[in-house]
């Protein structure tokens, strides 16, 4: 899959997502999506076929892997390499994890058609 263009967290498919592993009450629910929805503005991933852009800071990074169903990517941040992986749901969506840290494991990312 080609991952580059804009990317935003889906507040929806990510409380689905997070629904599957943690049992949440209504109220929980939209606390959790009140939430997303506010960030949504500051957390867009920026991929080009150079560097990926993730909360404002550009790294330069390599493909490792690429399926249809997940692509691995090395990031150099500040000379530390870190391993991004992309778990590929469709054309239009991803879930993303990071070697460095697991704040964003459980956000589902979907593609900005206005920036393509």
């Amino acid at each position: 899959m080609d991952i580059t263009g804009e990317w935003k967290i889906d507040p929806d498919k990510t409380i689905s997502e997070l629904s599957k592993t943690k049992t949440m009450t209504e109220d929980q629910i939209a606390t959790q999506k009140e939430s997303l929805v506010g960030r949504i503005p500051k957390f867009t991933t920026i991929v080009t076929g150079k560097t990926i852009t993730i909360g404002g800071a550009d790294l330069p990074y390599t493909t490792v892997t690429s399926s249809p169903s997940e692509v691995v990517i090395e990031a150099d941040t500040n000379g530390e390499k870190v391993t991004i992986t992309f778990q590929i749901f469709d054309d239009t969506s991803f879930k993303m994890t990071s070697s460095a840290t697991n704040d964003m494991d459980h956000l589902i990312w979907n593609k900005n058609p206005v920036a393509q």
